[in-house]
């Protein structure tokens, strides 16, 4: 296995999510106030803004990825339903709700080693669910939480 190549991939997200966070808030900042920098009066200018604007999701997205890697694990156990109906990592205060970001030791397909899945979990109204493995119960699995840093711009 080739731990060196990992290591520097490791090394160069980092140095890419550091510069993703200026591009994308300048980019913000270009669309919070877009009529300083694009003429309306110009197709070629809105085709820009429109697509810088498409761009910023799609680095905020992949920057949000590269977080994931470094963030802080703040609980990991096995998930149970608790008194509010919520699944919570057992023997933690740390519980989910509709939108929570959430990590499952699972693999996508059975002869595939576990890894961890990330995911969110929904209610559909009888039970919560996780949005990446449609039909497994959440009752019983491995999950983790992790603590991603607050948006900088």
């Amino acid at each position: 296995m080739n731990m060196d190549m990992k290591k520097r991939m490791l090394k160069e997200f980092g140095a890419l999510e550091e510069s993703l966070k200026w591009i994308t808030k300048d980019l913000k900042k270009m669309e919070d106030s877009w009529t300083d920098f694009f003429n309306a009066g110009d197709p070629q200018d809105m085709y820009l803004r429109r697509t810088f604007g498409g761009l910023e999701d799609k680095l905020s997205d992949v920057r949000r990825k590269l977080q994931g890697i470094h963030a802080e694990i703040v609980a990991e156990g096995t998930l149970r339903h608790n008194k509010d109906g919520r699944y919570e990592i057992e023997g933690t205060d740390y519980y989910f709700t509709s939108g929570s970001s959430i990590e499952v030791l699972h693999s996508f397909y059975e002869d595939e080693p576990l890894e961890w899945i990330e995911s969110t979990v929904e209610h559909d109204g009888a039970d919560y669910y996780l949005t990446r493995l449609k039909g497994v119960s959440m009752n019983g699995l491995t999950a983790r939480a992790k603590r991603y840093p607050l948006w900088d711009y």
